[in-house]
């Protein structure tokens, strides 16, 4: 039987050169690469099987070709996203099943079992942060995937919650590596604002005064600073720094890395927090530095090859 959208004659004339004909004319796509925290494992979304699923396997020693997996990781649906669990145990995902607006939270182990979905009776559900440990995942909860979302820490052992934000674009952004504070991001686009949560005394601090368009935080590894990812009170997105003073004190931000001209896209801490890797949109076109957080310095990342 011909493939839709193939005519007869077209896979006629593919079958003769003993070529696949769906390989041909739609080739699989790669992308969303996440490698484990302790670099011997990688794990991507690719739709090779016909649907995007996500896929395992080891990172050779040697630099070689990766290994070929032959079963995608048992999450059911679409999967959107993918985020590891800090000390390697798990990998969750965001996930669409039959490709609809209603998205859930599934985690597996990483070295096999099978699936859990997290708040199996919310109507949508999107990722957030891990803790540290491991042990807790951030996620949002929706009762309308169109309406305000709750955004909760769960616990994978016994799949308890913490809810700690609601609101528009609620999501829990970062939890410290002790485990006793949390930022959290909620607002609507233009006017979203970051507080910092005391998951003991359920006090919250906001972060920056007035809204924002790009608001996202990362702790670095004292837990006593704050990265944060914003254009609240300027006129592009850049990096600040802010100090945390006490449980739940805030000093005033100062920026680390800002340009007068070019929008901060993407930054990314590296697992121990000696270092940043800025994405800056220089007229449309990417530009990559490492912003070493001890000294200050920035040192560029040449573009890869062919790349305009």
């Amino acid at each position: 039987m011909a493939q839709v959208g193939i005519s007869e004659f077209t896979e006629r004339r593919l079958a003769r050169l003993g070529v696949d004909a769906r390989l041909a004319l739609f080739p699989a796509r790669h992308g969303h690469p996440v490698p484990s925290p302790d670099g011997t494992r990688l794990a991507w979304v690719s739709d090779r099987d016909g649907r995007p699923r996500a896929w395992l396997a080891p990172l050779p020693a040697d630099g070689g070709p990766l290994p070929e997996p032959t079963e995608p990781l048992p999450f059911a649906g679409d999967v959107q996203a993918l985020s590891w669990s800090p000390d390697g145990r798990w990998l969750a995902a965001e996930t669409a099943p039959g490709g609809g607006e209603r998205t859930r939270v599934q985690v597996v182990p990483a070295d096999g079992g099978p699936m859990h979905e997290l708040a199996p009776g919310a109507v949508a559900a999107t990722l957030g942060a891990w803790s540290l440990d491991g042990r807790r995942l951030g996620i949002t909860l929706f009762g309308d995937p169109s309406g305000d979302g709750q955004a909760c820490l769960v616990e994978l052992q016994d799949g308890t919650s913490v809810p700690l934000a609601a609101g528009p674009a609620a999501r829990v952004c970062a939890v410290s590596g002790d485990g006793r504070r949390a930022v959290v991001r909620l607002g609507r686009r233009g006017e979203r604002r970051l507080e910092l949560v005391d998951l003991r005394s359920g006090r919250r601090t906001e972060l920056l005064p007035g809204g924002a368009t790009v608001a996202d935080a990362r702790f670095g590894v004292t837990g006593r600073q704050l990265y944060v990812h914003t254009d609240a009170g300027r006129e592009r997105p850049a990096l600040l720094a802010v100090t945390l003073r006490g449980n739940s004190g805030v000093s005033a931000a100062y920026a680390i890395a800002e340009r007068p001209d070019d929008d901060l896209d993407l930054v990314t801490l590296d697992p121990g927090g000696a270092r940043a890797a800025l994405v800056w949109n220089v007229d449309g076109r990417s530009e990559t530095e490492l912003l070493d957080l001890r000294t200050g310095l920035l040192e560029p990342v040449p573009p890869a090859p062919g790349a305009s």
